[in-house]
């Protein structure tokens, strides 16, 4: 799981503000160490409060859809 006391949550942000690009769920699970299930609701909660934003790629071949993640801009 994450270290310390930080949240999955505050792990998702920090690795979010980081990235130089969206990220799937399941490659911010591998950099948080914490579950797909964990991380994928952290970035819905981080959604509603209006903190992150994503958007759904669907591949013309091979494997399904994939959730896209990224860290809002401060204004």
């Amino acid at each position: 799981m994450t270290s310390g006391t930080k949240t999955v949550e505050e792990a998702v942000m920090e690795v979010l503000r980081k990235a130089k690009m969206p990220m799937t769920t399941y490659q911010i699970a591998k950099k948080v160490g914490a579950s797909w299930g964990s991380v994928n609701t952290a970035c819905y909660k981080l959604k509603d409060a209006g903190l992150v934003e994503k958007d759904v790629i669907t591949p013309r071949v091979g494997s399904g859809k994939k959730v896209v993640w990224w860290a809002k801009k401060k204004s």
